[in-house]
């Protein structure tokens, strides 16, 4: 198989979201095959201990691969491969075989939205009710919609004290602090992790958070303003509405990860721009409360959730990607 087309391929698929763009997803290509490995130096120490949020990346890669090989006529098969021994600091995840579909297919509808999707930190425009409307086009099995005004902001309220439950770890801080690019001068700004335009931070702004969560942090939190200062309800509240993946207890984060994608790309396939607001899921709090919100069976898990709504077509956010060499391992 040509080498060139495995290379668009792991190309788009770099492009899927991972958790704080630390894009853990390594691959080697051995003529039509392909194996996808976790970069063990990307694991969040602090944030991810288990490794939950990483198989979810990978995940989300392999799904991105997948999407994008049924424009190609092509379709990614899983087998099982003995590896004598890894590369150093990489652990393989999953091993897939790429075939030609002979009697062609239809490439996956989502796929074309892979290229435009961004993460969007910001404010959204005030919602319609045309907007709530086709918001509650996402529910279904696994994803539950809220879009009814007060419930939003009473999510907005919840957030934001399940986010400061984890800020308040020093550890938590520091590796977030150590992944965001809150200076054009950083050289990883366009590489990964998350820069202050991402952030949407303007350079005040910016400063602000580095030093709030670095060496002000104790002292800030204990006149009670960290909560004030770091609160990002103002922001939730203007959402058309918040999207909830819930997905089976017995599910693997890696698989859960695939479905996040999608349920992302449908996101952007309705015209709306998306934020991950992570705490919801992450808070054994919040998501106990998430559930009884939206009547959850007990034989399901909250995976992640969105604040989801309209942009300007003029808010242009460069994403931060390497060149897709760097992903490969020889």
């Amino acid at each position: 198989m040509n080498g060139d087309v495995i290379l668009q391929l792991i190309e788009e698929a770099v492009l899927a979201p991972s958790v704080h763009n630390t894009q853990p997803a390594k691959w080697k290509i051995d003529r039509n095959k392909v194996h996808l490995y976790e970069d063990l130096s990307k694991r969040l120490i602090a944030g991810d201990p288990t490794g939950r949020d990483a198989a979810m990346s990978l995940g989300a890669a392999l799904e991105g691969f997948s999407m994008a090989a049924t424009s190609r006529n092509l379709r990614a098969e899983p087998f099982k491969y003995e590896e004598n021994s890894s590369p150093p600091n990489l652990r393989l995840e999953r091993s897939f075989e790429l075939h030609e579909t002979l009697q062609g297919m239809d490439p996956d509808p989502l796929h074309q939205y892979a290229k435009t999707r961004k993460s969007w930190r910001g404010s959204f425009a005030t919602p319609t009710e045309q907007d709530r409307i086709s918001a509650h086009k996402l529910a279904g099995d696994d994803c539950a919609v809220i879009s009814e005004t007060a419930q939003v902001g009473r999510l907005a309220v919840l957030v934001d004290e399940a986010s400061l439950s984890f800020m308040r770890d020093k550890a938590f801080r520091d590796e977030l602090v150590s992944w965001m690019r809150l200076s054009k001068n950083d050289q990883r700004w366009s590489s990964d992790g998350l820069n202050a335009d991402a952030m949407q931070l303007n350079a005040i702004e910016a400063l602000t958070v580095k030093l709030v969560m670095g060496p002000l942090f104790t002292t800030i939190d204990r006149l009670t303003l960290a909560s004030k200062l770091l609160a990002e309800n103002n922001k939730t509240k203007t959402a058309t509405a918040i999207v909830i993946l819930h997905r089976p207890k017995g599910e693997t984060p890696f698989d859960s990860g695939r479905a996040f994608y999608r349920l992302w790309l449908r996101i952007e396939q309705l015209g709306f721009s998306a934020g991950v607001i992570a705490a919801l899921a992450d808070s054994q709090m919040a998501a106990a409360q998430l559930a009884n919100l939206i009547g959850m069976p007990n034989n399901r898990k909250i995976v992640s959730a969105f604040r989801i709504g309209r942009i300007g077509s003029s808010n242009k956010i460069k994403r931060a990607r390497r060149n897709v060499t760097h992903y490969l391992v020889n």
